[in-house]
């Protein structure tokens, strides 16, 4: 812009290292300049703006230190090196520097240092900056705010335009300027929302989905009870009576949790992605569903394990509902009345019990889909979210489905209902879908068998 033409440095996983500049006049008269390293820990912590001209072939003059050879003098000054305070949503609120004011109580001594504040701003819950409660105290406006998102203050003012990688984002209005790439997968919102429209509870990772933070847990004494995760991977308990943090009681679980009554205040959490134990809520995919199969195949055989994916392909569209993605299974609803009753929400607790890596982990809030039926598997609500149980991997939804077909003999019919007509309809429509995965499996096995058979022959011989 205006000639002034600007690079971006980054790691392998995209996060910005450095900030390069050439052509603006301010800055060691156009010469191309680092103008910003950013500093990390497990996340962002600020930004060393120091301007250097990389285009400087000065060579500094060498001095000898006695007892260590010769080195070179360089000036350091405090002041260009900033930190972020973040809240757990991570907008930044304030900025200080690394320049620290010395405090005495009788003007002889110091007591004891404040650091420098730089900046500080608040936000209305779509990211708009309140006016009247920002300011630039020293080292001028800071390059991050609201999600911890890179400002594009050149465009429509401060704070009044954000890039989020996927899209760019007006806050003042809360919607993103282009439309959604996953609008096919989420027909009831918005293609120009911003984090499913639920900026308190949620943040916007790239443009593309929402990510929960501030999730309900339970009750206790007949408070609600939070839990709060911020983008670090840190996760707190937050327990007042007073709080009220959305209209609905929703959970998006980023991991495998198992929750206590009264649990630590700091829980180390990280994301499941190996191929192994397969994703975490939120994040299940098609392969969580091959995972899945994989175990009922080992465990109960090829037929159960072909009954298991034509019913989870019948009640997650083919792998593909939110519902599925955020809760590992078709829509395991928490009995009536126990909505709040964590971790088993009315769910005969013996089957978890027999299988405590199975343990829910907490509700999904979602209008219920119409199924097959047209109508829903159940009495259908049009008017209130349902609540919905997530598992901790699809494999424990297959599992218990397994185990359920187990119990009653076989009669996977019992799933869809009691009445015969009922039942027979399921069994025909099932009987219309392919279990392409457990083909591929049974295949596998096959060969695998196959195998071993030609090395025991060989063997012999």
């Amino acid at each position: 812009m205006n000639g002034v033409k600007t690079w971006y440095v980054r790691d392998a996983t995209g996060n910005v290292m450095s900030i390069y500049t050439k052509g603006e006049s301010t800055v060691n008269n156009g010469s191309l300049s680092r103008t910003a390293a950013n500093l990390y820990g497990s996340s962002r912590l600020g930004i060393n703006a120091v301007k250097v001209n990389v285009e400087d072939g000065n060579v500094l003059p060498g001095v000898n230190m006695t007892g260590l050879g010769s080195g070179i003098n360089i000036n350091f000054s405090r002041g260009e090196k900033f930190f972020e305070l973040s809240n757990h949503l991570g907008n930044v609120l304030s900025t200080v520097s690394d320049r620290r004011v010395g405090i005495s109580t009788d003007g002889i001594l110091v007591d004891h240092y404040e650091p420098t504040m730089s900046s500080s701003q608040e936000y209305y819950p779509f990211g708009m900056l309140m006016p009247g409660r920002s300011s630039v105290v020293t080292g001028g406006s800071y390059r991050y705010g609201f999600n911890g998102k890179e400002n594009d203050n050149e465009v429509k003012g401060e704070g009044n335009e954000q890039d989020y990688g996927m899209r760019v984002y007006d806050p003042r209005v809360g919607k993103f300027l282009s439309v959604d790439p996953l609008t096919k997968s989420y027909p009831e919102l918005t293609p120009y929302q911003f984090a499913s429209n639920t900026p308190i509870q949620g943040i916007d990772l790239d443009g593309e989905e929402v990510k929960f933070v501030t999730y309900y847990h339970a009750t206790q004494n007949s408070s609600p009870l939070y839990k709060v995760e911020t983008n670090y991977g840190i996760t707190g308990m937050v327990n007042w009576a007073t709080i009220e943090i959305h209209k609905y009681r929703t959970i998006d679980a980023q991991g495998n949790y198992h929750y206590e009554a009264r649990p630590s205040p700091f829980i180390n959490h990280e994301n499941v992605t190996t191929s192994s134990s397969g994703h975490s809520p939120g994040k299940f995919t098609l392969d969580d569903a091959r995972i899945g199969l994989n175990a009922v195949f080992y465990k109960y055989g090829a037929d159960r394990a072909a009954i298991v994916e034509k019913m989870y392909r019948l009640e997650t569209s083919h792998f593909k509902s939110g519902g599925y993605k955020h809760t590992g299974t078709g829509g395991m609803e928490a009995k009536d009345g126990h909505e709040n009753d964590a971790p088993y929400y009315g769910w005969d607790k013996s089957i978890f019990q027999k299988y405590p890596e199975f343990t829910p982990t907490g509700i999904w809030l979602a209008y219920e889909g119409p199924g097959m039926s047209g109508k829903g598997g159940n009495a259908q609500v049009t008017d209130h979210p349902k609540s919905f149980v997530i598992l901790p991997s699809v494999t424990a939804g297959m599992m218990l489905k397994a185990d359920y077909i187990e119990r009653y003999n076989g009669h996977y019919e019992r799933w869809a209902g009691l009445t015969p007509s009922v039942q027979e309809n399921y069994k025909k429509t099932l009987s219309g879908i392919t279990p392409q995965i457990v083909r591929e499996l049974t295949i596998e096995y096959d060969k695998q068998q196959q195998q071993q058979q030609s090395t025991l022959t060989r063997n012999k011989n």
